[in-house]
Order: structure tokens, then sequence, then C-alpha cells
């Protein structure tokens, strides 16, 4: 079984000098050494590898001399490749061992656990929870379904994320999905059932480089006939060890390959994004602190679900934390002593409009902000919570939230602050917009 199991998860694997490589070690009484991470590059050597694997017939686990003898064996002469990704897999036949790497598989790890330290108690089977597939939206004007592309989706696994936005993010990677049909001898299933098993890593940055050398070595070269060849790049972060920008404009040119990304929280860097895929117009902002809406249409209903309040809305989401930030503010500005005074709190919990006042800019998605951010900060009245007065002015007239200048040293500063691309007009009209997104 041990010997199935490695020859079926390297048999998954791009083998190559330029993709993975497998070194193999046994531990028994003995520790034996099947392959190098140079010699391990060929699905052809590993596989004969693992067919040469011999059992011991011993009761003696020596895996510290495993682990001893691989750190003294892997070396830059051996394979080690310092800028590659690095996974060590121990596989042992009856230890007791559960590693749960989110918070969605703890369910899993409790009957585990009740399975090996109560063989007594009787744990019903844990069924996943499925929900319907998506369906395309008919605002979408063209049909998914008949489209003939080759989708590389790249998507960053990285503990920027939070695990809550992770596992919105695997979602989101099925509502993409679900619409296209799969081809190639492969099933819809195939491919969600790989979205289902991605695990973060632990780590802070991305290999994007290095997953584009992948791409290219792995299938771009091969010079498939599908006309279509799209990079999806969903992100986090932009942390990369390596600058990609140079490779994915040499795939764009070698292999007509088209790419967008999407912007999953905003901790990754906008203009980064743009400049790494040819434009903003290329980058779709999903996720934001304020949760809203992007501009744009809806590619599934389960989108248009999510984002029920339309184009440039809040979420529920984003009214939630708007309600949160009112929550904090009220237990800060509430507190005694802030005024100097002693006893006498800096604000009111009875709203009085001569201690606090609110303006917003003329969106909707302002005004609700701002009014939920209010209302949670004060008192309610039978339940229902006092309305605070938000003053707003037109554009034109708006000096706070919106300002107007036409003074050249101040347009240079917004510019700079705001990181506006090189070559973009540089004129009032661009500072408002900017302002205003």
């Amino acid at each position: 079984m041990i010997k199935n199991f490695l020859g079926n998860f390297t048999f998954g694997l791009t083998l190559s000098p330029d993709d993975s490589q497998v070194a193999i070690y046994t531990y028994s009484g003995l520790t034996t050494g099947y392959t190098t991470l140079a010699t391990g590059n060929n699905i052809a050597a590993v596989q004969a590898a693992i067919a040469n694997i011999r059992f011991d017939g011993t009761s003696d686990r020596n895996l510290f001399q495993a682990l001893t003898r691989e750190e003294s064996e892997v070396s830059p002469q051996s394979g080690w490749r310092s800028n590659y990704k690095h996974v060590l897999i121990v596989t042992s036949a009856d230890a007791n061992a559960f590693f749960a790497y989110n918070f969605d598989q703890l369910p899993y790890a409790a009957q585990w656990a009740f399975n090996f330290g109560c063989p007594g108690v009787q744990q019903s089977t844990l069924t996943p929870t499925t929900t319907p597939a998506p369906t395309q939206d008919p605002s979408v004007p063209c049909q998914l379904s008949t489209l003939n592309y080759d989708v590389y989706m790249i998507v960053d696994t990285s503990a920027q994320i939070q695990a809550a936005d992770f596992s919105a993010l695997k979602q989101a990677l099925v509502g993409f999905v679900n619409p296209f049909p799969i081809g190639d001898g492969k099933t819809q299933g195939y491919v969600l059932d790989t979205i289902n098993q991605l695990l973060q890593d632990g780590s802070n940055g991305q290999s994007l480089k290095l997953s584009l050398q992948a791409i290219q070595g792995a299938y771009l070269n091969q010079r498939y006939p599908t006309a279509n060849k799209l990079i999806v790049y969903f992100t986090g972060n932009t942390n990369w060890d390596q600058d990609p920008n140079q490779l994915m404009n040499q795939l764009k040119a070698n292999f007509t390959v088209s790419s967008v990304a999407v912007q999953w929280t905003s901790s990754a860097d906008v203009n980064q994004l743009s400049n790494l895929v040819g434009g903003s117009n290329c980058v779709n902002q999903v996720m934001r602190d304020a949760e809203r809406m992007s501009n744009g249409v809806f590619m599934t209903n389960q989108s248009k679900a999510y984002y029920h309040r339309g184009s440039g809305q809040l979420t529920d989401m984003g009214i939630r934390q708007a309600i949160g930030l009112g929550r904090e503010l009220r237990a800060q500005l509430q507190q005694a002593g802030l005024t100097g005074n002693g006893s006498v709190p800096l604000l009111s919990e009875e709203m009085h409009p001569s201690q606090a006042y609110f303006q917003s800019f003329i969106f909707e998605r302002n005004l609700m902000t701002l009014g939920a951010m209010g209302n949670a900060i004060f008192n309610t009245i039978d339940g229902v919570n006092i309305p605070v007065p938000i003053v707003t002015a037109q554009m034109a007239n708006d000096y706070l939230t919106a300002p107007q200048c036409d003074c050249p040293w101040y347009l240079n500063e917004v510019d700079m602050f705001l990181s506006i691309p090189p070559g973009a007009t540089k004129n009032l009209s661009t500072i408002e917009k900017s302002v205003r997104h």
C-alpha cells in the first residue's frame, strides 16, 4: 500500500530539472536512500526507485537517522535548489497523528480523536455539505459554456490571507470554474476536488515567477493548439520573491497568452497587479476592506446573490464592519478621562449634535457606511438606533470629502500619494476620481 501511495503521489507531479524533484529515503533498523533530488527528476527513475524499495520486516523505526542522513546529503551537489519550495513528507504505517491545516478540518480531527481515543464510541459519519453549482448570470454577454480556453489558475495559498478569507476564496474558485466545460478527458469534479484540497502553507510571500516557469515548461512549451490561453492570478499579496513582470511579458509575446488578476483582500497592491497583467482593466478587486462590489457585471448567480445590492454597493459584510467600527469608536470615545476632566467622557451616549459632526461624500455606499457606523456609537431608543445627522454637499461645493484645488504643487503631491501611473493625465478630474474611489 505504501509503494502504491508513493507511485500515485509522484505520478501526479511534473518531474524535470526545472520543475519538481523527489528524493526518497526509507527508515527501519537502517536508513536507505533510493533517489537524490538530482536523480529523482524524471518519472521513470522515480517509479523504478519506488519499485525497488525493500521491506525490512523489522519493528525498528529509526526516523532520526533518516532525517539526519537526509539533512547531510541534500545539497546543491545532489540537486538542492535554494529558490524552489521545499516539502518534507514523512510516511508512517501506524503513527497516531492528525494534521489540521485549517479551521474547516477541525470537525474531521474531532472524529479522528473519537475513533482513536475512544474506540468504543460510535461517531456518525461526516457528510460534507454541498452547494448548488452556480449558474451563469444573464447579464454576462457571452455564453461561458461555449468558450474554448486553456485557463491557468495561479492561487495564493500564503498565510497573508486570513483563514476565513481563504475559505471564501476556495468557494469563489468553485464558482469561477463551474460555468465552464472541462475537456481533455477530465471532469469538473476532478478540478473541484483539487480546489477543495488547497491548503495554506504558512509563508507570507509568493513564488509567482516560479509558477509561471512551471506553466511554461509543462504546458506552453508543448504548443497546444488551443487559440485562447488565459492566466488567472488570484492573490492576497504581492510579496514576490522574484520580479515576475519580465517573464509574464515574455509569455504574452511568445505564446499569445492573456492575463488577468484578482485582488483578494487589499494586501495585494493594485498598481503592481496592473503592471503585471497589463492595466487596471485586467484587475478585478473582489474582496476589499470596505467590502463593496467593484463596478462591473456578475459572472455567476452566486456572485449576484452575495453582491445583491448591486454594482458599487456595500455587501452585508461591509455593513457589519461599519457597525463594528462604530462599536469600537463607542468604547474609545465614551471612556472617562479623555477630556482631561477626570470623569467626563468625550462623547455622550445620547447623540448630541453639538458634540459630533458627520459628513459624507454623496455616494450611497459612503452614506450607508457612515450611517451604520454612527448608529452603533450611541444608545438606542425603544430598541431602535438613534439616527445620526449626516451632512452632504454637491461635489463642486464639497471641500472636505472631495476637495477642489488647481494648485500644481498640491496636485503633484496627491499624484505621488495615490501612485498614479506614469503617463496618466494629471488633471483635476483624475484626482477627483482617485479620491472618490
